[in-house]
């Protein structure tokens, strides 16, 4: 039993990638901030921006953080998790902490730690609230150009294999799926090969949906830019290594 990220992390490619990030179209935008040392984990930033995010852009508060919350219940934390999530009322500081807290609780689901808080839960302090705050800022701004987003979280029902068995994408507009990102770099042949996976896994899941996609896309709001490759130009060969990857 595999998730994407896992299987894409480790999978062999070929040189440069299966889909080199340099055939990527790349656009960047630009908004004069200049974002600040942060004092918690990439990771845990990553989360609350795209949960966050979601929650801007209608979503709600217990649906976006539905991951956290299943993590906190399984580990015995399901009332602390529940205050945490009805404190998220919007952008300000408060709310911030309380998401970077409960995105705490994912690793229980994903990774199967059981006792999250032994590790210890991330506190923002003010510049990294700032930060999360402009990201979150810049993620809804980049999907009012180029959404509207018809599902956010999106499984792959009907796409999995018995080599993949577990794995949820970011963001779906009309013919793209987007993955979100935070990193200080740019996109990785990893990246591309994950979203590679998601777009052949969504051909064959049970959502119309993602019958229409066409492109897969990264929007990195830390480096304000986005990232998108057109499937269609994918070699036929490519594609089939693809597929074996993930196991059809």
């Amino acid at each position: 039993m595999a998730s994407v990220t896992m299987i894409a992390n480790n999978a062999e490619q070929p040189r440069g990638g299966f889909i080199s990030p340099k055939r990527m179209k790349k656009e960047h935008y630009s908004d004069g901030v200049v974002l600040k040392a942060e004092n918690i984990s990439p990771n845990t930033v990553g989360m609350a921006v795209d949960y966050l995010a979601r929650v801007a852009m209608g979503t709600e508060p217990e649906k976006a953080f539905a991951i956290s919350l299943r993590g906190a219940d399984l580990s015995g934390h399901g009332a602390e998790a529940k205050d945490l999530v009805d404190g998220i009322k919007g952008l300000d500081d408060e709310s911030i902490r309380n998401a970077c807290r409960l995105v705490g609780f994912d690793q229980v689901v994903r990774a199967g730690i059981m006792d999250p808080g032994m590790y210890g839960f991330s506190v923002p302090d003010d510049a990294t609230c700032q930060n999360i705050r402009t990201m979150v800022e810049r993620t809804v701004k980049f999907f009012e150009i180029h959404g509207p987003v018809l599902i956010d979280g999106v499984t792959f029902i009907g796409g999995y294999t018995d080599t993949v068995t577990s794995g949820d994408g970011d963001y779906v507009t009309e013919d793209t799926i987007w993955d979100l990102k935070v990193s200080k770099s740019e996109p990785t042949s990893k990246y591309t090969l994950q979203l590679a996976m998601y777009f052949l896994m969504g051909k064959r899941s049970v959502w119309p949906e993602l019958q229409e996609l066409k492109k897969i896309g990264i929007f990195n709001p830390r480096l304000n830019a986005s990232y998108s490759f057109d499937m269609g130009t994918l070699e036929t060969s490519t594609v089939s290594q693809i597929e074996k990857i993930i196991g059809y």
